[in-house]
Formats: structure tokens, C-alpha cells, sequence
């Protein structure tokens, strides 16, 4: 059995199950919040759900995909850990590099987070997975939340905060929201910990 939530916020909409997170306590956390908060109180029940994911209201403007292709995809798919709905970015495109170029020292506040979970930074991960465009079975689901998402935050809310509570560079910015580092950080941990892992990824859109 599959569940995925769509995280909402005013009146967005989502074709999954809807998370409205409009009155956010940690706004600046974005879907992270409702990640945990949902891992918690639904994943991590014992019931028969076997994928699961946490989607923003914008996937599908973002990846193209409709719910029909998501869940068609998951049926044909072989078994795997994690089932990606990432664009791909051309071979050409080291994400890592690509990534710091917009958000500039991005990548050495991931290889601290990296180095506190005791993880190996990786610069080219065979897989690239980000803004939360995934589905993955439900105990790695629960364990990556548990193991690198809360973690992280507490290590970016606390020692360093005053380093990414600035501006992160975002050249799709929505006017009045303020952003810091942490949601573009996490969003990137997920294929830090496929690598480490070594955890069975299927691609549905790469180029």
C-alpha cells in the first residue's frame, strides 16, 4: 500500500493526501516540519504500508509528473528503496558544483552535516535526488528521518544558525517569505544517504 501527503500552504492545492502547513511554528523549515511531524504520526505506526512520501504542492509544476504517472511508476518499477522523481540534469552538470554556484557554500554546510551524522560527503552522487521528489519504502523513509533529517536540523538551528540564517540566493524566491540555508540543505541529504547506504534507486526522469 502506498501514502503520500501533499504539503499545502493558503490556497495551494495537492493531488495527494493534503498537509496544510500554512500556520507552520518554524515556517523557515518548509516541508521538513511536516516530514517529521508526519514520520512520527503516521509512518512510524505499525499498519500495512509498504511506500510512502511527503511531497511540496509544487511537484508536479517542478517534475512534470501527475499523480497517475507516480503511482504507474511505482507499480511497474522492480523493488527498490527509493524511487526518484527528480529531473536529471544532464551529464554535463555535477549537482554538488551546480548547487553552489546558486547557493554559494552550500556544499561545505552539507559536508559538516555529513561529517556530524558520521556520513561520507559525496560531490557527484550517482543519484540525484532533491526538494523532497522521492518515495522510499516506509522504514527507510522513518530511518532517514530519524537519522539525518532531525539531527541536521538541530545541528542548523543550533551551532549553526547564525551561518545559514541568511539569504541562500533563491532565484525563484516568492515575495514576503523569508528563506535561510536549512530547507536547501536537507533537501540535499537524501542522496547523501542513498550513497551511504547504498540503498536501491530507481529514476524515473533522468536525462
Amino acid at each position: 500500500m502506498v501514502r503520500i501527503f501533499g504539503v499545502t500552504y493558503g490556497n495551494r492545492t495537492t493531488e495527494y493526501e493534503p498537509y496544510d502547513n500554512s500556520n507552520a511554528e518554524k515556517p523557515w523549515r518548509f516541508e521538513n516540519e511536516p516530514m517529521c511531524k508526519i514520520s512520527d504520526s503516521v509512518f512510524s505506526q505499525p499498519d500495512n504500508l509498504d511506500l510512502v512520501g511527503v511531497f511540496s504542492h509544487a511537484f508536479r509544476s517542478k517534475t512534470g509528473i501527475s499523480k497517475m504517472g507516480v503511482i504507474r511508476f511505482l507499480n511497474e518499477s522492480k523493488k527498490a528503496d527509493v524511487y526518484n522523481y527528480c529531473k536529471g540534469h544532464g551529464p554535463k552538470i555535477h549537482f554538488m558544483n551546480w548547487s553552489d554556484d546558486g547557493h554559494k557554500g552550500i556544499k561545505s554546510m552539507i559536508q559538516r552535516c555529513c561529517n556530524h551524522l558520521g556520513m561520507e560527503y559525496n560531490n557527484d552522487p550517482k543519484h540525484v535526488i532533491y526538494a523532497n521528489q522521492f518515495v522510499a519504502s516506509k522504514h527507510v523513509y522513518v530511518s532517514y528521518i530519524n537519522e539525518v533529517i532531525k539531527p541536521c536540523i538541530e545541528l542548523l538551528e543550533g551551532p549553526m544558525w547564525e551561518e545559514i540564517n541568511r539569504n541562500p540566493g533563491y532565484t525563484r524566491a516568492k515575495e514576503g517569505v523569508e528563506y535561510t540555508y536549512l530547507p536547501f540543505i536537507l533537501e540535499r541529504m537524501m542522496m547523501q544517504y542513498v550513497h551511504n547506504r547504498n540503498l536501491v534507486c530507481n529514476e524515473y526522469f533522468r536525462k
